[in-house]
């Protein structure tokens, strides 16, 4: 990134606020999901907190959610996605179609 104009670096001091201490945390799982995978902008900002996770001395470990091909393949079905609290809710049908979601 050493060519991108200074507005488009990521900032390790903003990274730093925004995590615990690296020597505290070696390692953030960060789950890739949601909202973030359709818009275009908090996808440009979630790379940018990775990033800066990074500069600071963090190994974030990104972790795909899968939801909106989930939520897709439960409509196939003729399921319906019950969503609470920002997370699916469902019983063993839609812990099936969400294991064969994530590739398993």
């Amino acid at each position: 990134m050493t060519g991108a104009p200074p507005q488009d670096r990521p900032d390790p001091d903003r990274g730093a606020a925004l995590h615990p201490p690296a020597s505290r945390v070696r390692r953030l799982v960060v789950k890739y999901g949601g909202a973030a995978m359709t818009s275009p902008q908090l996808a440009e900002q979630f790379a940018r907190t990775s990033c800066c996770s990074k500069l600071v001395g963090m190994r974030p470990i990104i972790r795909y959610g899968g939801g909106p091909e989930i939520t897709r393949q439960m409509g196939r079905l003729g399921l319906e996605p019950v969503i609470a609290d920002d997370q699916r809710v469902g019983e063993a049908a839609t812990l099936e179609v969400a294991g064969h979601g994530a590739g398993r």
